[in-house]
Formats: structure tokens, sequence, C-alpha cells
């Protein structure tokens, strides 16, 4: 077994803010999807941090019944997940993708595991999640030919040094966790090369300060900019996604990393 960490060129990113962002609450006003949501009284057991967690077995339900509006834009799929145990996952076929009113947070961390369908297009950039119109977002770049791991954190950005295919693993799900809003910005990626190798990328940026979301939508599968919307929708699966409205710690990370999958 193989593994492998990465470090991160850290890059200033001024962009203005636009209408672009009204795209965002556009989706609810306009009703473009079924609005999914538990009306049933909220589960308060368990870690009381973990604002919303999707298992994406068989359906799109918050398994914390904590009511968080969902709205899945476009055709509803389901495949193998992540293993046996954990059932099916989501597949978002391209122009599928999930949208989440999960409110305002300036911390928050998000863990989750996805499979991508093939190689990437030169033009295409799947962007994995983007929370608050690009207040937090993980994008796959493709666009200069092998694949980098780029991260934004308000006006901040950095991408992976080492560009390399397998950030794009359709050989197996890899397991991928984002936090910011404390000391620094954390990224950690295990993903598998196609003869099986594991490799690790972790690292901490030093994006410090609290997340400024200019909305309070989550995206997952695309990125939340309207110009630029259909290069970077993800072609893929993904499975078990956990949010919680703190960091967590190395021990929780790497205990949710070391799961097995297929």
């Amino acid at each position: 077994m193989k593994t492998k960490l990465i470090h991160w060129i850290p890059v200033v990113l001024l962009f203005i803010f636009s209408c672009e962002s009204e795209n965002i609450e556009d989706k609810y006003l306009k009703g473009e999807g079924p609005i999914i949501s538990d009306t049933s009284k909220p589960d308060t057991s368990g870690d009381s941090s973990e604002i919303l967690w999707l298992p994406f077995n068989g359906n799109t339900q918050d398994s914390l019944k904590h009511n968080v509006p969902l709205i899945l834009v476009g055709k509803e799929q389901f495949v193998d997940g992540m293993n046996a145990e954990n059932g099916k996952a989501l597949y978002l076929d391209g122009n599928t993708y999930l949208l989440a009113n999960l409110g305002f947070y300036d911390t928050l961390s998000m863990v989750f595991w996805i499979k991508g369908e093939g190689e990437l297009e030169s033009s295409n950039s799947p962007v994995l999640c983007d929370y608050g119109f690009k207040a937090l977002s993980l994008q796959l770049d493709a666009t200069s030919g092998a694949t980098a791991l780029t991260v934004q954190k308000n006006e901040q950005i950095a991408s992976s040094e080492v560009k390399v295919e397998y950030l794009n693993s359709f050989y197996r799900y890899s397991f991928v966790y984002i936090e910011a809003g404390g000391n620094n910005t954390r990224v950690y990626y295990k993903g598998y090369t196609s003869s099986g190798d594991e490799l690790i990328y972790s690292d901490e940026l030093d994006f410090s300060g609290i997340i400024e979301a200019e909305s309070d939508i989550l995206y997952i599968g695309r990125s939340s900019k309207k110009d630029n919307g259909s290069s970077t929708f993800f072609k893929g699966s993904i499975d078990e996604l956990h949010i919680y409205n703190r960091t967590l710690t190395t021990t929780e990370i790497e205990n949710f990393a070391s799961i097995s999958t297929r």
C-alpha cells in the first residue's frame, strides 16, 4: 500500500459577487425540483453538531430528521454504494444535482464518498460541493490535463501542486473531507489507483477565520455560479454525506476514512 501526501499552492482570488448568486435562491422560488423534507419531529439524539446526514440508501431523506429542505434537480437514480453495508448511493448523471437549504454557519465540515463515472474531459471541472456562493467549495480541475483538487474559502483559493488522474477515481469509492471556520481550512482525500494502491492527500491551508457565506444554500454536484454551471456538473456517485457545524478531530476523520469501500 502506498500513501502519499500533497501540498498546496495558496493564491488570493478576488471576485465580484453578482446577480449570479440569486440563481441559488431562484431554484426554490421557481420550484425546479421536488422539495424533499421529512416533517416528522426532529431527532435530537446523537451528535448535536451534525446538521445533515444523507445515506442515499435508495432515497434522499435526512436520517437525522432535522427537516433541512432539500431539492433534487434532475433524475433520481441510485446505484451500488460505497460498500455492501451502506447499500445504495445517489447517482448524478451530469445533469442532476442536489440543493440543501442548510442555513447560515460560520464553521462547517463535510464528509462524503465519491466515485467518478470515468475520465474527465479537458473542459470539465466538476464541483463536488459549494456552500454559500463559493464561501466553501471543493472542485476537481481537469482543464490543464491531469486532475487537480481545488479548495476555495471566501476570497482564497488553493490547488494541489501535484496533479494526478486518480483524484477522479472511478475504480473505487474515494473518501473526501473538507472543513473551514477554525484556524485553518483542512482537506483530506483518500483515493485509489487502478492497481489498488491507496493514496492519501491531506493538508491544512492557511485560510483562517470564519466562513462568510453570501447564501445559506449548499450545492452538491455543481457550482453555484450560473454562467459556468454545465461545465461544473459532477458525473458519478456520491454516498454517505455528513455535514457538521464544527470541525472534526483527526481521529474522527481517520475513523471515517478507514471505512472499507468498493
